[in-house]
Formats: C-alpha cells, structure tokens, sequence
C-alpha cells in the first residue's frame, strides 16, 4: 500500500504571506451513493465488491492507527469509491478525517485529543 501525504505550506515573501493548500482530485462518488446507483437500497452489494472496499478501508484504517490516528466517522459517506471509465471500482479511499483523535499514552492508559483542533 503506498500512503499518500497531503502538505499544507506557507509561502513567504517580503510583500504578503500564501497560504498552498494542494489536494488529490478524486473521480467517483461515496460508497453509499455507489451502492444506491448500482444495487439499489434494498440489495447488498456482491461480496466481490465488498471485500474490494473493505481490504483498502481496512489498510488505510491500519496505517493511520499506526500513526496513532483514529477515524471516529467511517461510514459508507466517508468511503470514496474511485471509478474506471466504465464506472467499476478502481480505488478506495477514506476520507473526511474532521473528527479524528491521536492517541496518546500516558502512565498506563490510553486518552484521546483531538489531532485536528
């Protein structure tokens, strides 16, 4: 799995400050809103399809933790499906880290703070 990092970055100058905020274009729609288009509400998904959002969700879920990161909203809307030019998934993404927490150790028990105040 090959992470990608997003940089925020300031520009000086002698005149003004830039605020650089660079991001990944995305081409695709949210789990759920792939799921309604696809199977509709009443059907699940076929497990083929599953387990291809849930392996990446699952990756990016364990790398995160790793960097002591925790989600606190995954949900269908927070999973973004990325679709090939036939509209099948080509990725999967977790997106919408608002409500994330770090963990942090402190003398034997594990707390939460908010990693993005």
């Amino acid at each position: 799995m090959q992470a990608e990092v997003f940089f925020i970055f300031r520009l000086h100058s002698y005149i003004t400050e830039f605020v650089k905020i660079i991001l990944l274009w995305l081409d695709g729609e949210t789990l759920d809103q792939y799921v309604k288009r696809t199977v509709g509400r009443s059907q699940p998904l076929p497990f083929d399809e599953v387990l291809q959002v849930l392996r990446p969700v699952a990756k990016a879920l364990d790398y995160a933790h790793g960097k002591r990161i925790i989600h606190r909203d995954i949900k269908p809307s927070n999973i973004f499906v990325v679709l090939d030019g036939e509209r099948k998934i080509r990725d999967v993404q977790v997106i919408d880290f608002g409500l994330a927490s770090e963990i942090r150790r402190r003398t034997g028990f594990t707390s939460l703070a908010s990693a993005f105040p």
